[in-house]
């Protein structure tokens, strides 16, 4: 194979391995492919090849960071208690209409009565 063929092959390994978990076998065959290639790669290529490296998403910036991580966390209780606190006004505000209605209902039995 033309090592320009071996270029794209590359950016293919690269954009499948991106969505892969395990980095290190991510490294490990990237830095594999450019040990045996490296030679045979001309200048140009060297740089377009520095240029995709530099540009491309690693697995560990896929990984959310601690300050990531706890924005999630408020954002999440933030939705909950939202939630939380509309799901109890509704079940106020129905277990509210229910208790007058029942207690109309005992003031015209009650009425009925007399």
């Amino acid at each position: 194979m033309a090592p320009r063929d071996e270029l794209e092959k590359l950016k293919k390994l690269l954009e499948n391995h991106v969505a892969s978990s395990d980095a290190n076998s991510f490294r490990r065959n990237v830095a594999q492919f450019l040990d045996r290639y490296e030679s045979q790669l001309e200048p140009d290529d060297h740089a377009e090849l520095e240029q995709l490296l530099k540009n491309m998403r690693t697995p560990e910036k896929l990984i959310p960071t601690y300050h990531e991580f706890v924005l999630f966390i408020v954002v999440s209780i933030f939705m909950i208690s939202i939630f939380a606190f509309f799901g109890y006004k509704l079940y106020k505000s129905l277990t509210d209409r229910q208790r007058r209605r029942e207690e109309k209902l005992r003031a015209k039995s009650a009425k009925k009565k007399k």
